[in-house]
């Protein structure tokens, strides 16, 4: 039979965005790599300085008007409208990988979990949420 219809060029662009989204968050699997590399305990604040880090890039990002430009070639592809006007996913990521790191990185089956878990569900969340959409 025949295959899917063509995607309508809006549709093609938004596609595109989300497949260039998709392979930055594919990207923090680095994270666990890192803690592999490190190892526990200096994960920690290995950790502490690079939440720090992107926490001060963001808010160079949003506050710094010299920066916006460089924010833009780098990252202007793949943020989203919101991300726009607060921090974005790369600091929450970094956030919510340092967390379980740091709290019970002596157990690595349960680093790893946790981090496959932010990774696939942040990768699979804004599929769901077109499925099925927001609220009730």
């Amino acid at each position: 039979g025949p295959g899917p219809a063509p995607l309508r060029k809006d549709a093609r662009a938004a596609f595109k965005k989300e497949v260039q989204r998709k392979a930055f968050h594919a990207a923090g699997l680095s994270y666990l790599l890192a803690y592999h590399l490190i190892g526990w305990p200096h994960i920690a604040p290995a950790m502490a300085v690079w939440v720090a880090l992107s926490a001060a890039a963001e808010v160079l990002r949003l506050k710094a008007s010299w920066t916006k430009p460089l924010f833009e070639k780098a990252f202007g592809k793949i943020l989203r409208e919101k991300e726009t006007r607060r921090f974005s996913g790369f600091f929450y990521t970094a956030l919510g990988q340092a967390v379980p790191m740091t709290l019970f990185g002596s157990n690595p089956k349960l680093v790893a979990a946790a981090v496959l878990a932010l990774v696939l569900g942040d990768a699979v969340s804004p599929l769901v949420g077109l499925r099925f959409g927001w609220g009730r």
